[in-house]
């Protein structure tokens, strides 16, 4: 028994001895650790010794460029860049600039009411910046309250603060609360309606627009839309009838850039317009999502424009003799097309070589489609057959 006793005294103290061995080491663990730590402590990652300014520079070349709108999340978005560090987030919500451009999208997974209560938050984070907002389709909105919010959350609060504003497909009912406010600082507008059968149709004036030069419109908005037309610079005109578009045309005479997408029915009557005189535009771009041919040179032989240096037709547009139609709307229109450009878009049944054989002066020719020489016959005699329509 007193032996017993004894090698358990004697195993304590090996015990003892072990455990304060195993002390020591754990002590100067704990040394080495600390100083490991203070070391990276002490490192400064190069990126965060930038200067603010820096950063929000970077921040700024990250995201698409204004006014193009980035998304509310994802890549690309500003929101991407307050998930980094708290040192990012900081400096994100202290740019402005960042949340400046805001878009409304119907592919968009985030639910309507979500990217209303996002947009919310981007404007309040934008403070005073001039802002661009885009939506392209209205039709999306699926109620009326969803509707109302926008307008009355996002659209009327912020009017005197918009720079550039796209708006596509909204119901033609919205345009008085759209043109409620003045816009001193709009540059950019882009506005398409849609006409409801069951709501009377009524001529909005836009208020204090000083600083528009570009519009992008339909045919309910240009027919229902009062803009001080008189300013612009760049037009165009989304699928619209003649008689429909001549009326504004009429009232831009400092218009540089002009785009016409046009439609043609029976009724439109060519020999009905004076001559439309735009002594200022350097550059058309005519689209016709139709097949008619003959109708666009009749409406277009009616075009008195000397500073033309720039223009884009389908070949499908000049009639069923493409070359002389072409060279007829040069010489008529007293423009300088020999010191510029044609393109010629879509399928051609002329080749490059011809056209610019027939017009060796003109500085550049350029062409988008196909040259299908197997298609000259067959589409000479339906232009041959357009042509008795319109004699008819």
């Amino acid at each position: 028994m007193l032996s017993a006793l004894a090698e358990d005294r004697a195993r304590i103290a090996d015990l003892d001895a072990i455990i304060s061995e195993m002390e020591r080491s754990i002590c100067a663990l704990r040394v080495e650790r600390e100083l490991a730590q203070e070391r990276l402590q002490s490192y400064k990652y190069p990126v965060l010794t930038l200067p603010n300014e820096v950063v929000s520079e970077i921040f700024l070349h990250f995201l698409p460029i204004y006014p193009r709108c980035p998304p509310l999340t994802g890549i690309l978005s500003p929101t991407l860049l307050t998930l980094i560090c708290r040192s990012w987030r900081d400096v994100a919500l202290a740019t402005p600039v960042l949340w400046r451009a805001i878009s409304s999208s119907d592919t968009s997974e985030i639910p309507f009411a979500k990217q209303l209560e996002m947009s919310v938050i981007w404007l309040n984070r934008s403070r005073s910046c001039p802002l661009s907002f885009q939506m392209a389709d209205g039709q999306s909105l699926s109620t009326h309250d969803e509707m109302t919010a926008l307008l009355s959350t996002i659209i009327i609060p912020h009017h005197r603060r918009w720079e550039h504003l796209k708006l596509g497909l909204l119901p033609h009912s919205c345009l008085p609360a759209i043109a409620s406010g003045p816009m001193p600082l709009l540059r950019h507008l882009d506005l398409a309606l849609v006409e409801a059968s069951d709501v009377a149709v009524v001529t909005v004036a836009f208020l204090e627009l000083p600083l528009l030069r570009t519009a992008i419109v339909d045919c309910v908005t240009a027919a229902h839309a009062i803009l001080p037309w008189a300013q612009l610079t760049s037009l165009s005109l989304d699928r619209v009838y003649p008689h429909e578009c001549v009326p504004v045309l009429k009232q831009t005479p400092n218009l540089v850039h002009c785009t016409l997408w046009l439609f043609f029915f029976y009724g439109d009557d060519s020999s009905l317009f004076d001559e439309l005189t735009l002594p200022c535009l350097e550059a058309l771009t005519i689209n016709n999502p139709g097949h008619v041919r003959v109708r666009v040179m009749k409406f277009l032989a009616k075009f008195n424009v000397p500073a033309l240096r720039t223009l884009q037709i389908p070949e499908r547009c000049l009639g069923p003799d493409i070359i002389r139609s072409l060279a007829s709307f040069i010489s008529n229109s007293g423009c300088k097309l020999n010191e510029g450009s044609i393109c010629i878009t879509g399928a051609r049944t002329i080749s490059e070589e011809a056209y610019r054989m027939a017009f060796p002066s003109i500085a550049k020719f350029c062409f988008t489609g196909q040259y299908h020489f197997y298609a000259s016959e067959e589409m000479t005699e339906e232009s041959s057959s357009e042509v008795e329509d319109d004699d008819d």
